[in-house]
């Protein structure tokens, strides 16, 4: 039983792999928190969340629902994974930058 419990466990976190935690730009006026954390490699978290305010407020409003948001590192993780666990969140790696 415990096995079974640990293994769900690994694959659980392999499928939020890899994971990139940032601190927002603009302090939770677009991102909704402190934090954020995005179903990607650090090089491909998009550009646009991070941009000048109409880009980022535009981007924001379109990507919300895909990225873990908190208050604290910790808190943007498990929102993410809450979001994952409902299937709103988006693995950024795979998309090219832009889009």
């Amino acid at each position: 039983m415990k096995i079974t419990g640990d293994l769900e466990r690994m694959e659980e976190q392999y499928r939020l792999y890899p994971v990139t935690i940032v601190q927002a730009r603009y302090s939770g006026t677009y991102e909704d928190g402190l934090w954020c954390a995005f179903l990607s490699d650090p090089d491909t978290v998009p550009e646009e969340a991070f941009s000048d305010d109409v880009t980022c407020a535009t981007w924001w409003g379109a990507h919300a629902r895909e990225v873990g948001v908190g208050d604290t590192p910790d808190d943007a993780l498990t929102a993410l994974k809450r979001r994952y666990t409902a299937g709103t969140i988006r693995d950024f790696s795979r998309y090219a930058r832009g889009n």
